[in-house]
């Protein structure tokens, strides 16, 4: 089942529980406590002792099941949770050795294991959360020796993997977690004083995993997406080498041409593979080949796509470092000709969902104009701010006739329809500007060339034009 926002971080949880209070709680609790005094009363103590666990415990309930789910448990809950009550003094405690000998290896990888197979266990179905923060967290805390963490790293991937590839498999919300679990692991945590703020830096070495999962069409949609997230993260605060960026470029761009038959699963995994093809930095592999830079040019064309896909499409065609080599003018005129097309099919549309429309609209813009000062000037990300002079005077031209139709949706809440001359300035741009060289790069194919909008009359909806921006 997908939602119409992108998976988070707890992913498909089953009852997932919400451990933090919500101010409206906080407001209600005067009413809740007087109404627990009146509840007590009429408790008996046989009740009371029935009472159910603390949060932060796993429910010990036999009754307790998720539906249309196959479990495939690694051990039992009581053996879980006794070796669990030793978890603080046995493990995390025992992590500062700047050498490990073999009998503290053995004692960290039996707690580590018991945690990792925690998560394949039916009782703990809510509480995948936590176990991934109990294994995390002690890793990466700054008394953790180098050695030890180096240790835990490389069994959880081990661990990890081995349960991946288990017949018959994990349930697809273990698999996620599991997957998720790698993706967590930080080689530096977060330098939260600094400014700009310093993200954690992922573990680097997680990397086969994550594309070894990516490329596995027998695994759950929902997985590969969080490898596409993992992957995407890995390249954006990682420390690794442009020939791993290129050889992760290159297994996104594989992973683009899965078939994907649930509309909606489809428009996230794309949309998550786009984003970290932008991420590599590279519009072709170490071998010359233009992968990357194809790749989004075919989802940039591709009217089967969703709108917010085409979109990130063109964000992220602008954060590769085009130069002389690149066809540029192309990548321009596509992103004109992308929100031409979108303009007429948003004004002969409902709105709704707003997010749709605003996400695409905004992401357009940012193409030619990058979110910040930092993005702008040292990465050269947006068309505006290539750090090329090829097709500066084109991509000038087309960010006047961009502009008024981008800004509002990005500095106003309405969404009105946009002006006919508007999208007449559009369709006159790309019949005036049409590129013939249809390749990318020299190394390109030909990208399918439909022939130009004709600048015509638009008739609004009801309501009247918008004029909510230059």
């Amino acid at each position: 089942m997908f939602c119409d926002h992108p998976p988070d971080e707890k992913g498909p949880v089953v009852r997932q529980k919400f451990l933090d209070a919500t101010p409206a709680f906080l407001r209600r609790l005067p009413a809740l406590l007087s109404c627990l005094a009146l509840t007590l009363g009429l408790l008996s103590t046989s009740a009371q002792a029935q009472a159910p666990p603390a949060a932060d415990e796993p429910s010990e309930d036999p009754n307790r099941k998720a539906a249309n789910i196959s479990w495939n448990p690694k051990l039992t809950f009581e053996e879980w949770k006794g070796l669990d009550k030793l978890r603080f003094i046995e493990f995390d405690r025992k992590l500062g050795s700047a050498s490990l000998t073999d009998a503290e290896k053995k004692s960290l990888l039996k707690h580590l294991t018991n945690q990792v197979y925690g998560l394949t266990l039916e009782q703990n179905v809510d509480r995948h959360a936590i176990i991934i923060d109990n294994i995390t967290r002690p890793a990466e805390q700054g008394t953790t020796s180098p050695a030890a963490r180096e240790f835990l790293y490389e069994n959880i991937i081990k661990l990890v993997d081995g349960l991946l590839k288990e017949q018959p498999p994990q349930p697809p919300n273990v698999q996620y977690s599991l997957v998720l679990l790698v993706s967590r692991l930080n080689a530096k945590p977060p330098n939260l004083t600094a400014r700009p703020q310093v993200p954690a830096q992922p573990y680097p070495q997680s990397q086969q995993l994550l594309m070894k999962v990516l490329l596995d069409q027998g695994m759950p949609i929902v997985v590969r997406i969080r490898a596409a997230s993992g992957l995407e993260r890995l390249m954006r605060d990682g420390d690794i080498s442009t020939v791993d960026k290129s050889n992760i470029g290159v297994a996104i761009a594989k992973a683009l041409e899965q078939k994907v038959d649930n509309p909606l699963a489809r428009k996230w995994y794309r949309w998550k593979l786009v984003e970290g093809l932008g991420a590599t930095g590279r519009y072709e592999e170490t071998g010359y080949r233009p992968v990357m830079i194809d790749a989004l040019m075919n989802v940039l064309v591709n009217r089967e796509d969703d709108w917010e896909v085409r979109a990130a499409a063109a964000r992220a065609l602008s954060q590769l470092p085009l130069d002389q080599k690149t066809n540029v003018e192309l990548v321009n005129y596509e992103i004109v000709r992308l929100l031409h097309d979108l303009t007429v099919a948003y004004n002969a549309s409902d709105k709704t969902p707003p997010s749709t429309w605003r996400w695409a609209f905004a992401s357009v813009f940012l193409a030619y104009k990058a979110a910040t000062a930092a993005e702008q000037n040292v990465k050269h990300w947006g068309l505006m701010h290539l750090n090329t002079p090829r097709g500066r005077d084109q991509i000038s031209s087309a960010y006047k006739v961009v502009l008024p139709v981008a800004k509002p949706f990005i500095e106003t809440q309405a969404l009105r329809p946009i002006e006919a001359a508007r999208v007449n300035a559009l369709a006159e741009w790309l019949k005036t500007n049409t590129v013939t060289d249809r390749k990318p790069t020299p190394g390109s194919s030909d990208l399918p060339n439909p022939p130009p909008p004709v600048p015509q009359a638009v008739q609004q909806p009801a309501g009247g034009a918008g004029n909510a921006g230059n």
